[in-house]
């Protein structure tokens, strides 16, 4: 049997094995039936460097029945995506991107052409003219679900920076948001999350001390069951996540007792519910390493595997007292769930707690 003699059903499977570059251009030459299969088998994209310009022209004729895309390198500025069905993209680090309608050339921008997104992944640089201009485009994207946005700061700022923060207009319409990462997030943006209803994975970078004594009024979302935090944290955040917290990673400096019903480890404690808890030292800006404030004394310690449902406990790189040990894992408890269990410590630190708090 030839392949042109297949049902469209299956030639379309075979397509969907063929090369990109092969299917989107020799493959297309063959026969009318040839090309509408490999258009058809065609909705998932993956362009590099190597097959970026023959991709791209594909897409300026076939770019509704695109669904899925991913770009990790281009040599010239992506101005516009006319993929109007489009619900997945994502943009690597070797990409400069005009994301608004902003451009001196009039080009209406990659959001304006792609408003069915529902996951969106921003790695790139975005060379919209005034700053925030194409990010505020991103309020556009009501359908989207799924938002990690980690691109290069354009204009002024370091070349490789990731810390831009969203415009206070962009959350409030992604009322169906359940992830979001942003590589800073200011203070209206941390206001802004207690009314996303919906989100169920938060990760949380920022400039200013996170807790609700920094930020009156902070509030996270009812539904959330996955935060990590990557900066300097108030203990008072961890009395915010609602009951049904699973997984919990803190990578920060903590501003707080380090004991009493206040510290840490006490609000840790509170949290029955973990699945998964995560903590490693935090790294500040200049590359300066710090620790999580620990206290002197081992009972506080058992708040670590308070949870009888921790599948996961991964503590990098900690300094603790040396009789914290038995307090975690004392012979009477059990963890029937716990399926990995990473502990990494500096060797000339051990059962040594620091000298003073981050």
């Amino acid at each position: 049997m030839s392949l042109s003699s297949l049902p469209d059903g299956p030639l379309k499977l075979v397509m969907q094995h063929v090369p990109l570059k092969d299917r989107l251009a020799s493959c297309c030459l063959v026969s009318k039936r040839l090309h509408a299969a490999a258009v058809a088998a065609t909705d998932t994209v993956v362009l590099r460097r190597e097959d970026s310009v023959s991709g791209l022209q594909w897409l300026y004729q076939y770019g509704e029945n695109v669904v899925k895309l991913e770009i990790y390198q281009l040599t010239q500025p992506l101005r516009q995506l006319p993929c109007p069905n489009l619900r997945e993209l994502k943009l690597g680090r070797a990409i400069s991107v005009q994301l608004g309608p902003s451009a001196p050339d009039g080009t209406p921008g990659v959001v304006r052409c792609c408003t069915n997104l529902t996951r969106l992944e921003l790695f790139c640089n975005i060379v919209d003219g005034p700053e925030f201009d194409g990010v505020s485009s991103l309020s556009r994207l009501v359908h989207l679900q799924y938002l990690n946005f980690l691109p290069r700061r354009s204009g002024s700022g370091p070349p490789n920076s990731s810390a831009q923060a969203l415009p206070g207009a962009v959350l409030p319409c992604l009322s169906h948001l359940t992830f979001l990462h942003v590589g800073c997030m200011s203070v209206e943006n941390l206001l802004q999350l207690g009314a996303l209803s919906h989100l169920q994975s938060l990760s949380v970078k920022a400039d200013v001390p996170v807790g609700p004594s920094s930020i009156p009024g902070l509030a996270l979302p009812a539904s959330l069951t996955k935060l990590k935090v990557w900066s300097r944290m108030e203990t008072g955040l961890l009395c915010l996540p609602p009951s049904g917290l699973q997984d919990l990673m803190l990578e920060c400096a903590v501003d707080g007792p380090a004991e009493g019903p206040d510290s840490l480890l006490s609000c840790v404690a509170r949290l029955q519910q973990l699945t998964s808890l995560e903590l490693r030292p935090y790294e500040d800006a200049a590359g300066a390493e710090s620790s999580l404030c620990w206290p002197p004394v081992g009972p506080a310690y058992s708040a670590l595997t308070a949870s009888s449902k921790l599948a996961v406990l991964d503590m990098d790189n900690v300094f603790m007292p040396a009789d914290a040990w038995q307090c975690i894992f004392p012979a009477s408890h059990t963890l029937p769930h716990l399926t990995s269990l990473l502990v990494t410590f500096d060797s000339v630190q051990w059962g040594e707690p620091p000298s003073a708090c981050a």
